[in-house]
């Protein structure tokens, strides 16, 4: 009772116009439950990865450390909590989350976090570490590919150029070539092998791929930063079609290479009971659908979206707004609610759009 009356008595004070002092205050309170919850984040992680490990210690199909050989092949078994790859998730919902605008991208939010846990927790992840190339590269896509895509696609739209090195790093001649570096740089044969060594070398390659992925995605989807004018929709058809060309150079050399790559993997295969090169070829074709989802489907989007806004910027033309201010709308992707706001029609027109 005594907790309602004081919480009515607040409701009914007068307020006062906000002091500078005030917003400095709620600034230093945001920050410091940001902290609070991400330290609660990262303490559940640890105390959660330790509960798995006691109960599952006896199920995993590793003997010792990354790369080492398995005692069964019961693949469904390998479940995990890696405490740094599951803190640092954590972490980036705590960051995307509360940005993402309600509806779809909130949704796309958490099917992002979902998909990067599942990559990085459920037995692909197991069975990548144990040796098979095929579920490595099928997690190298989930984190680089999907995840990070979910994550940029929650983001709200750049209404301007990002400050720095920002900037440089979201700009599609940069963003695209560091991706398709960093991928190569981890398919070394002698960068590759120390992976199933080395668990910091792991978690460095995974943080790479979601790192270099979003900057992929960002000049696409015009998060972070607004793409430069020439990159239109023709422009990032093109850009999509070399992320397609990268996944088919890879799987081209997964396939015909013709010798064992990664003399860690194929030490490892036959305990699952399949051929070093039948691993490699099968590492290709994952390559190659998950690079024509990737590519193909987001080149389909963009041809929607971009005969949708043609659409209605047909329709505000014919009804006399300014060109500049409609192309202006167009390339910043608010079409739509400068047409709404005009009380102009955004329904399709049957026979004619």
């Amino acid at each position: 009772m005594c907790v309602v009356a004081a919480s009515r008595a607040l409701q009914q004070r007068p307020t006062s116009a906000p002091k500078a002092g005030d917003c400095c205050n709620d600034r230093a309170v945001t920050r410091s439950r940001t902290f609070i919850l991400a330290a609660l984040v990262i303490a559940a992680t640890l105390a959660l990865s330790l509960a798995v490990s006691q109960l599952t210690v006896t199920q995993s199909v590793r003997t010792s450390g990354i790369g080492s050989l398995p005692t069964t092949p019961h693949w469904w078994q390998l479940w995990s909590v890696p405490p740094v790859e599951v803190s640092l998730i954590g972490l980036l919902a705590i960051a995307v989350l509360p940005r993402a605008p309600r509806g779809w991208p909130r949704w796309s939010a958490i099917t992002g976090i979902v998909v990067l846990l599942g990559a990085v927790c459920s037995p692909v992840s197991g069975m990548a570490k144990d040796g098979l190339l095929e579920v490595h590269m099928a997690q190298h896509t989930l984190i680089g590919g999907f995840g990070a895509l979910l994550i940029v696609a929650a983001l709200p739209r750049a209404r301007q150029s990002a400050p720095g090195l920002l900037r440089l790093v979201a700009h599609p001649g940069v963003g695209l070539p560091l991706w398709m570096a960093s991928s190569a740089v981890w398919l070394f044969p002698s960068i590759h092998g120390q992976l199933l060594d080395s668990e910091l070398v792991w978690i460095l390659q995974q943080i790479s791929f979601f790192v270099f992925g979003f900057l992929v995605w960002c000049p696409v989807l015009e998060r972070v930063s607004t793409a430069p004018a020439w990159f239109g929709t023709g422009a990032k058809c093109a850009y999509m079609t070399a992320v397609w060309f990268f996944g088919l150079g890879i799987a081209n050399l997964f396939w015909f290479s013709g010798t064992p790559l990664y003399p860690g993997h194929a030490a490892l295969d036959t305990t699952w009971g399949i051929g070093s090169l039948q691993d490699q070829a099968n590492a290709g074709t994952v390559m190659m659908v998950t690079h024509c989802v990737l590519a193909f489907g987001t080149i389909g989007v963009l041809f929607f979206a971009n005969a949708r806004e043609r659409s209605i910027e047909q329709r505000l033309l014919e009804a006399g707004y300014d060109r500049t201010e409609v192309r202006a709308a167009v390339r910043s992707g608010q079409i739509s609610q400068f047409a709404d706001a005009h009380g102009v029609s955004t329904a399709s027109r049957p026979g004619i759009d």
